[in-house]
């Protein structure tokens, strides 16, 4: 089974606008990232250069077909 390791990158002080950043590796290797902020969650893996932007509804919509 695969070793998890989650990074989280967040502002230095609570600041208005500012994303939350999660580094996720498995095995030491890195697959992606992903920043939260109040209006979406955004999934950026190693091979691209732009993220995919996801609303809060449509997240949670998703999750609930899971």
């Amino acid at each position: 089974m695969p070793t998890h390791r989650i990074e989280v990158s967040q502002p230095p002080k609570s600041v208005l606008h500012s994303d939350i950043t999660l580094s996720i590796y498995s095995d030491k290797k890195f697959l992606g990232e992903i920043r939260i902020s109040k209006g979406s969650i955004d999934w950026r893996s190693p091979y691209r250069q732009r993220a995919r932007r996801i609303r809060w509804e449509k997240f949670a919509q998703m999750m609930d077909e899971q």
